[in-house]
């Protein structure tokens, strides 16, 4: 039982932190193979832990995705700020996946924070949607 007047830590989840997804999605234009290189970006208006990363796209096909994450002052996000690691949101001749794990990953967002999906390589993909799933930080 909690004591009286005590708070949660910043930063820490408690019974009250709410799940949300959000959907980025790549789109190289009338039919076209996805540009390569940084994508617009997502801001972050709240504190959360990445929990899931989904990838589904319009064929199949292979994709690498890094994910870049910064602050407003930093902006444009560059690639020493990849939040992935090693384990990068991939489709590799496949429509669709999603990682749970996230091994390596930096998978804290602060408030204020932006992401930028940068496509390291892709081939026959047109258009895909990047589902990033986070539990938000009260």
């Amino acid at each position: 039982m909690p004591v009286m007047g005590t708070k949660p830590l910043r930063g820490v989840p408690d019974s009250r932190s709410r799940r949300g997804t959000v959907n980025i999605i790549l789109d190289g234009g009338s039919g076209a193979v996805l540009a390569t290189g940084l994508w617009r970006p997502i801001h972050f208006p709240f504190a959360a832990i990445i929990t899931e990363i989904r990838l589904e796209a319009n064929v199949s096909g292979s994709i690498v995705i890094d994910l870049y994450q910064c602050r407003d002052d930093e902006r444009p996000a560059v690639a020493s700020q990849s939040i992935c690691a090693a384990d990068k949101p991939t489709l590799s001749s496949s429509q669709r996946t999603t990682n749970t794990q996230l091994q390596g990953w930096n998978n804290t967002i602060n408030k204020d924070d932006w992401l930028y999906p940068n496509v390291d390589s892709v081939t026959t993909i047109s258009w895909v949607t990047l589902s990033i799933t986070y539990r938000r930080m009260l």
